[in-house]
C-alpha cells in the first residue's frame, strides 16, 4: 500500500505550490518527489480520499484572473493513488481576501472556505442628516462560501454565503473553519472580533447558519491585538468540547458546544517555560484520536507543547516541551495511525516527523525533510 503526504507552500508573494511526498507508514519518514503548481500559494489543504481529491486554498490577496484585491481561489485536485500526482479538475474564486481555511459542510453537500481577508479598505463620503459632511471606511465583505462537491470529487458553482460583520476601524477577520465529530457542527474562529461562531449547512434550503456565538475579551477599536485573537481549532474526539488558541497571546480556551450552545469553560496559560521572556504566538494544534492528548505549536520560539487531557472533563495540562530544530511551525498532523506527529516548517523550509510515545509524548530527535520552499500545512493519504 502507497501512502503520500502533501505540503502546501504559503506565499503572499513569490513561490508557492504543492510538495507531494512519499510517506513510510513504518518509520514517518518523508521523501520529497516532487513540487507542482508553484503558481499557487496553497495557505490551506482539505483530503477527501473516498474520492481521491484534494482540496487547496489559494491564499492572495489577489490573482491575475480575478484581479487587485479580489482574493484567491479554491481548486479541486484528483489524485494518483499510484504515484500520488494531482491534476487540476476545476477552481472557482473564493469571492474573499486570503481564503484561510477549508472543512467538509456536515451534510455530505460540499465544501465551505473562510477568507481572512485584510485591512484594505476606500473611504466614501457621507452627508449626516444635520448636514455635517464625513467619510465613512468601508472593509471588503468577509465571507465564509459553500461549494458543492460534485459525483467526481469536482467543485461546483458556490451556492451560499454567509457575510460576518465588520465594525468600525476594525475588518472582520476569518481564520479558521473545522467540522465537529458530530458531522454536523462547524465551529468558526473570527480573529479580529474574537468570537468564537457555531454553524451548520442547512443543504435543503443551501444556507450557511449561525447557531450561536460566543464573544471573548473583546478588542479596542482598531486595536485587534488587544483582544483574544481565537486562531485555530481542534475538537474533542468524545467530548462535546472545543479547544481554540490565541495567535497574540499565550491562550488556550476550552469551549464547550454540547446542546447546541458554546460556553466556555476554560481559558488557559500555555506559556513554556523555556520561552524565557521571549516573545511568540501560536499556530496550529491537534489531538490524539484516544482524546488523551494535545499538540499546540508556538512560533518565533519553535516550539511544540504536549498538553494530557483530563478523560471526564477534557481540562489540559501541559506535559512536555519539545524544541524544534525547523523554523517557523505553521501546521501540525498526526498520522492516521497515531505514531507521529507531521510539522511543516514554514520558514526553515522543510517538514519535521517526530514519533509518538505510548504516553503522548514526543521524541525531540524528528527527521527533517527539506527541499520545498515554506511548507505550512500538510495532509496525508494512504491508498
Amino acid at each position: 500500500m502507497k501512502s503520500f503526504a502533501y505540503a502546501g507552500a504559503w506565499s503572499k508573494t513569490g513561490e508557492g505550490g504543492i510538495g507531494i511526498y512519499q510517506y513510510s507508514v513504518d518509520t514517518g519518514e518523508l521523501e520529497l518527489l516532487k513540487v507542482v503548481r508553484k503558481d499557487i500559494s496553497a495557505g490551506f489543504t482539505l483530503l477527501d480520499e473516498k474520492k481521491n481529491v484534494l482540496y487547496v486554498a489559494d491564499e492572495r490577496e489577489e490573482s491575475p484572473e480575478y484581479g487587485t484585491n479580489a482574493g484567491g481561489c479554491v481548486f479541486a485536485m484528483k489524485i494518483d493513488p499510484k504515484t500520488g500526482d494531482l491534476e487540476e479538475m476545476n477552481h472557482y474564486s473564493s469571492l474573499g481576501i486570503l481564503p484561510a481555511c477549508l472543512s467538509f459542510d456536515g451534510a455530505g453537500k460540499g465544501i465551505l472556505i473562510c477568507n481572512h481577508s485584510s485591512a484594505a479598505s476606500v473611504y466614501q463620503i457621507r452627508t449626516s442628516e444635520s448636514g455635517a459632511i464625513y467619510r465613512e471606511q468601508i472593509y471588503n465583505d468577509t465571507p465564509v462560501v459553500h461549494y458543492p462537491i460534485l459525483e467526481d470529487g469536482s467543485l461546483g458553482e458556490p451556492d451560499a454565503v454567509l457575510v460576518t460583520p465588520n465594525r468600525e476601524g476594525l475588518y472582520s477577520c476569518l481564520h479558521s473553519i473545522s467540522l465537529a465529530p458530530d458531522g454536523r457542527t462547524m465551529i468558526l474562529c473570527e480573529r479580529n472580533q474574537d468570537i468564537v461562531y457555531m454553524l451548520h449547512y442547512d443543504a435543503t434550503g443551501k444556507k450557511v447558519v449561525i447557531d450561536d456565538a460566543l464573544q471573548l475579551q473583546r478588542a479596542g477599536e482598531g486595536m485587534a491585538k488587544d483582544g483574544d485573537c481565537p486562531r485555530y481549532i481542534a475538537f474533542h474526539p468524545t467530548l462535546p468540547i472545543v479547544y481554540v488558541n490565541s495567535e497574540y497571546h499565550p491562550l488556550l480556551f476550552r469551549i464547550s458546544y454540547a446542546e447546541g450552545r458554546l460556553e466556555l469553560t476554560g481559558r488557559y496559560d500555555v506559556t513554556p517555560a523555556a520561552a524565557n521572556g521571549r516573545k511568540f504566538s501560536q499556530s496550529d494544534l491537534c489531538i490524539s484520536a484516544d482524546g488523551k492528548y494535545l499538540y499546540n505549536l508556538y512560533r518565533q520560539i519553535n516550539m511544540v507543547c504536549v498538553h494530557s487531557l483530563d478523560e471526564k472533563t477534557g481540562e489540559p495540562s501541559m506535559i512536555q516541551e519539545v524544541q524544534l530544530e525547523g523554523e517557523g511551525p505553521r501546521s501540525c498532523l498526526l498520522s492516521p495511525d497515531g505514531r507521529y506527529l507531521l510539522v511543516a516548517n514554514l520558514d526553515s523550509g522543510d517538514v519535521t516527523s517526530l514519533a509518538v510515545r505510548e504516553d503522548g509524548t514526543l521524541d525531540p530527535c524528528g527527521r527533517r525533510t527539506m527541499g520545498q520552499k515554506r511548507p505550512g500545512n500538510i495532509r496525508v493519504y494512504c491508498e
